[in-house]
């Protein structure tokens, strides 16, 4: 994608249909209140990581009115005119949806790298916590054992840190991640 591209604004619709075309030749783009962002390759411990969550999550969830969403489904962010991809997603079966975007997560994961950290950490956990479903947030970083939670409570947003052989805790599903099962298979991380 040519910086030119990148750096024209386009209308949400424009986006959709400039991403529907490309996505299939050049990879994904993420939408944010007129810029596009072109998505960058996995490492395998990002896509470990990604992998695991999503299986840990997925296999929980069974047979319970969540679904659990790949990377591949974009979260659409109304009030802040964003179209993300998250590393993975929860939200709702019958939730208001196209074919590749949901509207209604109630969890997301990003999965933290050196070339995307600052803008997850930053642009895209601000834009996500305007979505009014959203009650977690997890931010798993891939160089280290630590995943920091951000959960909508009724006062606002709270951040806690897991680290090591803690637990991520999610009541708005009632489940419980095991870091262990997060990291499984990335035994050479401090």
């Amino acid at each position: 994608m040519s910086d030119a591209v990148a750096d024209t604004p386009m209308s949400p619709e424009a986006y959709l249909a400039f991403e529907d075309t490309l996505r299939r030749e050049d990879g994904k783009h993420e939408y944010a209140d007129g810029r596009i962002v072109p998505m960058i390759g996995a490492s395998f411990a990002h896509d470990t990581i990604t992998m695991n969550t999503k299986i840990l999550l997925a296999t929980a969830l069974k047979s319970t009115p969540w679904r659990v969403n790949s990377g591949d489904i974009r979260v659409h962010i109304e009030a802040a005119h964003a179209y993300f991809y998250p590393d993975c997603s929860v939200s709702p079966v019958g939730a208001s949806a196209t074919a590749d975007t949901t509207t209604d997560a109630r969890v997301v994961v990003e999965v933290l790298s050196p070339s995307t950290r600052y803008r997850d950490r930053t642009e895209k956990l601000e834009t996500y916590k305007k979505l009014p479903s959203l009650q977690d947030i997890l931010l798993i970083e891939q160089s280290a054992r630590r995943v920091e939670q951000h959960s909508r409570t009724e006062h606002g947003w709270t951040t806690t840190i897991i680290i090591e052989d803690g637990h991520v805790m999610l009541p708005s599903l009632g489940l419980t991640l095991p870091m262990a099962d997060i990291y499984d298979g990335l035994d050479d991380l401090t």
